[in-house]
């Protein structure tokens, strides 16, 4: 048995080999469609046996070399995760060309080592689009396997041209199959043990997503909960229908604000036509007589022009669990006889709310924490008031969620918290710095 023969049957040992763990794999990890790798392993089994039955044949054997195109784009189209699907007529379309001008140049008599190139090329197709696209994304240590993957794929099929002129590049040809298919196996594993790592930090994220919920609702229900005991206490104390009534008021717009929670957590895309000038005076209300009461100065400002939006937030969330918190945080930290700011603003992409409070200012460290939701910080008000802490996390996690941003500013006296918020409809065809002034309103509370 020649040195030639040895190796067809060491790389058809292989290849059974490949094929046998890609039916292991695939019963271990059901979760994963295997279908396409197991495909591309089968036929390139067969192919290769074939071709060894016709090795003596050299137009046989570059007919069955060309034909290796339809496992490489299975295999090709399974670390690509399906994309080849959208360029199967190019590919088909590329690989027909090459056949064609290798069949001209093999009717002008040109050397094999030509005639054969257009082929081979032809037959790498799905492999040229596979490093097109990993070429570009050679970012992380992944990609650049994959990429180098390829390459040696490449280099293999294009030493098919040099097998038939060149001693000895069979036999590298051949060693370099061998090389190339524990390279893909190599690479099944790495894409296995990605999925798993990328299946682990999904279900960490659904966890966290699980304790927001929590923590939001429990936070964001207790000022309606402690609304609802004060205004039925008033209303067994003054024997007064109205407090009852603005109690089951109160109560609809809790049950309402569960219910909004649990879309804005569902994991879909929600979107809300809203007006925003409504939203910010529903938060001025909610709030209005807290600041009365502890004697802060209210001021706020906002556009006077009523056009809805769509928001990829609700009323009662971005109300309660944004607008709310904020608000609440201002006041708590503000001392009488001070001011606090809420304004608002619209362009063309952004809603901006911003806040601006007359408290220490908040410090660096807090900042840090609450961009983390995990983090609980909470710190007494100037009135002694307490807190779960939870607020500006709330905030940060749904902004954030929605592709929203909260900036925090620290001022020589107070902090500024802009919260920025895209949405999807034009509010109006000038830009906002050519609006007058008299498109705003300012009130004082």
């Amino acid at each position: 048995m020649d040195s030639m023969s040895s190796l067809y049957i060491v790389l058809l040992s292989f290849l059974l080999l490949c094929v046998v763990s890609a039916y292991v794999i695939a019963s271990l990890d059901r979760e994963t469609n295997y279908s396409q790798l197991k495909l591309a392993l089968n036929i390139n089994f067969f192919l290769y046996a074939i071709r060894f039955v016709f090795a003596e044949s050299r137009e046989m054997d570059i007919i069955l070399f060309s034909l290796k195109v339809v496992p490489l784009y299975y295999l090709s189209n399974f670390f690509l995760d399906n994309r080849l699907k959208y360029y199967r007529k190019r590919i088909s379309i590329f690989f027909v060309l090459g056949l064609v001008a290798g069949g001209i140049l093999y009717l002008f008599n040109t050397k094999i080592m030509y005639y054969t190139l257009p082929i081979a090329l032809g037959s790498f197709s799905p492999g040229i689009y596979a490093l097109y696209f990993y070429g570009k994304r050679l970012t992380n240590l992944e990609n650049i396997f994959y990429f180098g993957i390829f390459s040696v794929a490449a280099i293999v099929t294009l030493s098919f041209c040099l097998s038939y002129e060149v001693p000895g590049s069979a036999v590298w040809g051949w060693s370099a199959g061998v090389l190339t298919f524990i390279s893909i196996m190599m690479g099944v594993l790495v894409k296995t043990l990605s999925k798993k790592v990328e299946g682990d930090h999904k279900l960490q994220e659904e966890l966290k997503l699980i304790n927001a919920i929590y923590k939001s609702v429990i936070h964001d229900t207790s000022n309606d909960l402690n609304f609802l005991s004060l205004s039925l206490a008033r209303a067994l104390r003054d024997e007064s229908l109205s407090y009852v009534k603005r109690a089951y008021d109160r109560l609809r717009e809790l049950i309402k604000f569960k219910e909004e929670m649990r879309k804005q957590f569902d994991g879909q895309d929600n979107y809300y036509e809203l007006n925003p000038v409504d939203v910010f005076k529903c938060a001025i209300s909610r709030y209005e007589e807290g600041f009365h009461e502890k004697n802060v100065q209210f001021i706020t400002t906002a556009p006077i022009k009523k056009e809805e939006i769509s928001l990829p937030i609700s009323k009662e969330s971005l109300v309660n669990s944004v607008l709310g918190n904020l608000l609440s945080n201002a006041l708590k930290f503000t001392d009488s006889g001070l001011k606090v700011y809420f304004s608002m603003v619209i362009d063309h992409h952004f809603i901006y709310f911003s806040i601006i409070d007359s408290g220490q200012g908040i410090p660096e460290d807090i900042v840090k924490s609450v961009q983390s939701f995990s983090k609980v910080r909470s710190s007494a008000g100037t009135n002694k008031e307490t807190g779960s802490g939870m607020g500006l996390s709330i905030i940060c996690y749904i902004v954030n969620r929605i592709g929203g941003e909260v900036q925090f500013y620290r001022l020589e006296r107070g902090t500024k918290v802009v919260v920025k918020i895209p949405y999807t409809k034009s509010l109006s065809n000038r830009p906002i710095d050519d609006l007058e002034q008299g498109d705003f309103i300012s009130a004082r509370y």
